[in-house]
């Protein structure tokens, strides 16, 4: 039986779009970088996206889709938040100029957790993962960070597994039919493991994987670093 649509995205009307890309190209090029908050959400989802009125862009899939508004924001190298919500998830992306440096979901799938990508790998334990999840916790540390400073992984380990959950993310976000997304500029988590990923090697990656094309209506600028 398919799966009951949520009401929440669905409900949202066409005239959601806030702009098309030629003038949200205007808008996000010439708006001033607000401050940063007083104090960032500390995990991904212990805060909720604010009034998508408030954003500085906001939009729905079925007028722009959300690998256009990716190119557009790493293309302008924009730092922020980034909300895409479906019908069975919500993903929330930061982006630091232009980067993928975080990227989680709401209801991720068993076995798209870093830890488990990490037992999968052979990078972690089984027996000790629950015990490694506790520990990190407790030191108020993202996992992946945690397990770095105490060497339990290697660096290069934890940088496959994150880009693997990431990935993952992307693949998910762009097969759902129909999502709605806010940009909150200038806005972070308070920690997260920072993986410094290009937006269109993702994007390309999980077109091969939909075995589609993803075709960008802006040029992006080459990486940093």
């Amino acid at each position: 039986m398919p799966q009951e649509p949520n009401p929440d995205v669905l409900a949202t009307p066409p005239q959601f779009v806030q702009a098309d890309l030629e003038v949200a190209l205007d808008v996000l090029t010439d708006a001033p970088a607000p401050a940063l908050p007083s104090e960032a959400p500390k995990s991904a989802f212990s805060a909720r996206p604010g009034d998508p009125r408030d954003s500085n862009l906001f939009g729905d899939s079925r007028a722009v889709l959300v690998a256009e508004m990716l190119g557009l924001l790493s293309s302008l190298e924009k730092s922020g938040l980034l909300w895409v919500t479906t019908a069975r998830e919500r993903f929330l992306l930061q982006l630091d100029h232009g980067r993928i440096v975080f990227a989680q979901s709401d209801r991720p799938p068993r076995g798209t957790r870093l830890g488990e990508l990490l037992v999968r790998s052979g990078a972690l334990h089984p027996d000790a993962l629950a015990e490694v999840i506790e520990a990190a916790r407790a030191a108020g540390q993202p996992l992946g960070a945690w397990l770095l400073a105490t060497n339990r992984v290697a660096s290069t380990q934890l940088h496959a597994s994150l880009t693997s959950q990431v990935q993952q993310v992307f693949n998910r976000m762009f097969a759902a039919p129909d999502s709605t997304y806010q940009f909150e500029a200038g806005k972070r988590l308070a920690a997260t493991d920072d993986v410094r990923l290009n937006v269109v090697q993702l994007l390309l990656e999980s077109a091969r994987s939909q075995d589609e094309a993803v075709d960008l209506p802006f040029p992006i600028a080459p990486a940093r670093g």
